[in-house]
């Protein structure tokens, strides 16, 4: 098969800021000498080695064939992006293309109108600049650029310097048209109804939408350049999809953008399934001055929703010499069993790109000495006290809870059915019926609220959980580690001694927070949501699933500060979207039509 996009290590050549928007030019002549205007390029972020990065969709916005120059345009929204604006001339960045369908070339007769809104200036440019260059003062294009105010217009001079006529539109009316880019279009074609106009639009979902109806309402040509999360970039992996109607049919079918698009006739898209998709959440109501983050999770009272996870914070006292406590709605203590145990011989652990590797073997002190040397660090504080509880089997189970039964400092009790690192934990954490029964008789012995620990390692975890409900739960907690394995090359060994390991981190969020939402769905009773949890964004996100509070783990040993800052962040967030409790979020996610169906 004939290569025909060029793969570059292209070299910044110059890379300039204005306002918030990024711009840069890179060597890349492979893709300069074919690029057209409306066209992209997948660049690679800058990242470590094993940090996992999709390629980002630039689109061109100039392509200079005797230079070898191409240039692109970026503000920053999320983590690619932030990682973009870190480069400086000389750096190198991984790119190909030129990827997609573009614009076309407006007929002879015809004036081109471009309407860019947002982020959407920079394909529109690189047209304007090529029609301006082929017609000079013949028919120059209009172009109109649409913003919120005109402290985001910084780059409105740049297109002012193609000798183009450019109109703006700004919402607040800080600088000329004083509206949207839509209304500012139609004011355009009403003065002059004498010329034969085409438009080429980017920007906003709702924008396009808007430009497709004034179009076919005047009969007016139209193109439009759209938008969607992209992996491949060459319509290999068929994630970009986005549903059109093609002209005289009634059939809705998707299309494949960075193959088939992004420049598509206006008339082909599915506007009303775009703009459902598009649409953001009903905004939310006015801020409140400050959102109450008190809860109350299986009858347990706490000062926030933010809970320690067990095996991530000793027994307290370890991270309670850093941090304050009482700033944290719970602690779960490390595992304790009836008598102590060594756990498993090192090595125990191995870090990873997203995470870590362990395998400790739930090594405890013992609930006798738990008593007596653990129990009193928490005399005074104000944080609840859950303790995690294990056992080889049923008998040793009972025993525990009968030694712990009756102390007035222990608030909760998580029952842990679910580790992978010791042998026979994971029969006990995958069969439905023995996860009631085990709660069931724990239940009989335990009057503290019993919260019961549930593994991902399982084919239907909402089924576990309905079984543990009917034991007699007051809550579920999880997830526990995945099972994991990571190989020494040198040596052709596990780096942890067991060989297979419970992995965890921020690589496991979203197998977590998709088990939160299906349990949550499952059962009558609260749910504790954890895994992968390190920012106040994660954890709202696992409340929304339906969590009534997280859980936080291996984020600690980065940040010892971690359960605090979240916490405060959860207040903001609630705060920002107007609600004055947790449980006004809780189980909160909307639904996509057909979601969940297989």
């Amino acid at each position: 098969m004939k290569r025909s996009l060029a793969l570059h290590s292209a070299m910044i050549v110059d890379r300039t800021d204005e306002g918030a928007f990024h711009f840069v030019t890179l060597h890349a002549p492979g893709i300069a000498a074919q690029a057209r205007p409306g066209q992209f390029i997948q660049v690679l972020p800058p990242h470590d080695p094993g940090e996992f990065f999709l390629p980002r969709p630039m689109s061109i916005m100039l392509a200079e064939r005797k230079t070898g120059h191409v240039h692109f345009a970026f503000k920053e929204a999320g983590r690619g992006t932030r990682r973009l604006a870190t480069t400086r001339r000389g750096d190198t960045l991984r790119v190909f293309g030129p990827l997609g369908r573009g614009w076309s070339t407006p007929a002879s007769k015809q004036t081109l109108l471009l309407i860019g809104g947002g982020v959407g200036f920079p394909p529109l440019y690189f047209q304007a600049w090529k029609q301006s260059s082929e017609r000079g003062n013949n028919n120059s294009p209009v172009f109109v650029v649409g913003a919120r105010s005109a402290e985001e217009l910084d780059y409105a001079d740049r297109i002012r310097a193609l000798g183009v006529d450019i109109r703006i539109a700004t919402d607040d009316g800080s600088r000329e048209f004083h509206g949207n880019a839509v209304g500012l279009m139609e004011e355009i074609v009403a003065e002059r109804d004498d010329v034969d106009w085409r438009i080429q639009a980017c920007g906003p979902m709702p924008m396009l939408a808007g430009v497709a109806r004034v179009a076919t309402g005047l009969g007016l040509d139209a193109e439009v350049s759209l938008e969607t999360p992209m992996a491949c970039g060459v319509g290999a992996c068929m994630g970009c999809a986005l549903p059109i109607e093609p002209t005289g049919t009634s059939t809705s079918k998707l299309t494949i953008l960075c193959d088939q698009g992004p420049v598509y006739d206006a008339a082909e898209p599915d506007w009303a399934a775009l703009e459902q998709q598009s649409r953001s959440a009903s905004a939310p109501s006015r801020r409140v001055e400050r959102a109450v983050v008190s809860t109350i999770f299986a009858g347990i009272e706490m000062a926030n929703p933010v809970v320690l996870a067990s095996g991530t914070f000793g027994y307290g006292a370890e991270y309670g010499r850093i941090i304050d406590l009482d700033r944290v709605g719970a602690v779960i203590t490390k595992s304790v069993s009836e008598n102590p145990r060594a756990g498993n011989p090192p090595p125990r652990i191995r870090e990873l790109p997203t995470g870590m590797l362990n395998a400790i073997g739930l090594q405890n002190v013992g609930v006798d000495r738990f008593i007596e040397e653990k129990l009193p660090l928490f005399d005074g504080l104000s944080t609840r006290l859950i303790v995690n509880v294990v056992g080889h089997d049923e008998a040793e189970y009972l025993r525990v809870l009968d030694r712990l039964a009756g102390r007035s400092s222990i608030d909760g009790i998580e029952l842990n059915l679910s580790c992978p690192n010791v042998k026979g934990g994971m029969r006990l954490a995958s069969d439905p019926a023995t996860i009631e029964y085990f709660v069931r008789r724990a239940r009989e012995r335990c009057d503290l609220p019993l919260i019961v620990k549930l593994t991902p390692n399982v084919t239907d975890v909402a089924s576990v959980a309905r079984a543990a409900e009917a034991g007699g739960a007051d809550g579920i907690s999880l997830i526990n580690t995945l099972v994991g394995m990571a190989i020494d090359l040198d040596n052709r060994r596990p780096w942890v001694s067991r060989g297979t390991a419970g992995y965890s981190g921020p690589g496991v969020k979203p197998v977590a927070l998709a088990m939160t939402w299906l349990v949550a769905q499952a059962v009558s009773i609260p749910v504790l949501g954890g895994g992968g949890i390190s920012t106040a964004e994660d954890a709202c996100e696992f409340l929304v699933a339906g969590a009534s509070a997280v859980s936080v783990g291996t984020t600690t040993f980065v940040d010892p500060e971690a359960s605090i800052r979240i916490a405060e962040g959860i207040g903001e967030w609630l705060s920002e979207q107007g609600c004055r409790s947790v449980t006004e979020v809780v189980g909160t996610l909307r639904s996509w039509p057909g979601m969940g169906e297989v």
